[in-house]
């Protein structure tokens, strides 16, 4: 079984973990804002039912604060669908070998886009923004806010499996090392605000440190997933103001897609794109 939150040791690890079983007993269920869920998830960590936005509040700032005495961080990621994390580049690899080939494949990708996306960045901000706009990579797209993720956990994308009204959606809570070592994460919004998508989004990304190690699943940083019944998400994410034209700003308003699209054509020039598996 994976040991989650492994830069921390025995002891640390299980103030963190009694925290937030102490926090979901003590403080949610008696505001009647949630419940401590049975099992786990299929990469690990804790499971709670999130019915009221203070609930879900409450405990990101319990995480966050805990999290910060241990040199350790937080950041979300919301989903339609309770699964492993695992970057998009690495999913349904199988085998070293598979994941060998793919990181190969990467390299040549970002050799190819250099010149054309992020040319001042360094390599893994290069690689962690063209993750965020539609590379498969080694990183995950996290965001550090909440409620933000509660907006991605609501929507379906066009490749999402139909869902109904009254089903549940997922908020992972993934923790990570401040010093890096186990994983590494990276704040999008240093780029210029002309990378627009990052900025509205509050993005980060986040990658193992070694992406053979576990095929590259990210389970040792899940601590936790939220589960939330889907309508309750449509009033938590301030759809109003934010409906998917802003989240998702095109070419014209966002010149981070303009590069994007860019180094997208010259991928399939050379034969990069579409992706080889």
């Amino acid at each position: 079984m994976t040991t989650v939150l492994p830069w921390l040791d025995k002891t640390a690890r299980a103030q963190v973990v009694a925290r937030l079983k102490n926090t979901a007993s003590m403080e949610i269920e008696k505001r009647h804002w949630g419940t401590m869920a049975k099992g786990s998830s299929p990469g690990g960590g804790l499971r709670l039912y999130i019915l009221d936005i203070r609930g879900l509040f409450l405990v990101a700032g319990v995480l966050r604060y805990t999290l910060r005495f241990h040199a350790s961080g937080v950041l979300y990621r919301g989903q339609c669908r309770d699964w492993q994390l695992q970057p998009s580049l690495l999913r349904d690899a199988n085998t070293k070998r598979e994941i060998s080939s793919r990181l190969t494949w990467l390299t040549s990708a970002l050799a190819g886009i250099e010149s054309l996306f992020d040319p001042i960045g360094t390599a893994d901000e290069r690689e962690a923004l063209a993750q965020h706009y539609g590379l498969p990579t080694r990183w995950l797209d996290v965001v550090d806010n909440v409620q933000t993720a509660a907006w991605f956990a609501y929507h379906r994308s066009p490749t999402d499996p139909p869902g109904r009204d009254d089903s549940v959606r997922y908020i992972y809570a993934l923790a990570y090392p401040l010093a890096g070592g186990a994983a590494t994460a990276l704040d999008l919004r240093l780029k210029s605000s002309e990378w627009l998508r990052p900025h509205i989004q509050q993005a980060w990304c986040v990658r193992a440190s070694d992406a053979m190690t576990n095929l590259g699943r990210l389970s040792h940083l899940h601590l936790a997933t939220f589960i939330v019944p889907r309508p309750l998400l449509a009033e938590w994410c301030s759809l109003s103001a934010l409906p998917p034209h802003v989240m998702l700003p095109n070419a014209i308003e966002d010149s981070g897609l303009r590069y994007w699209q860019r180094a997208q054509d010259s991928l399939k020039a050379k034969g990069l794109l579409p992706v080889p598996w």
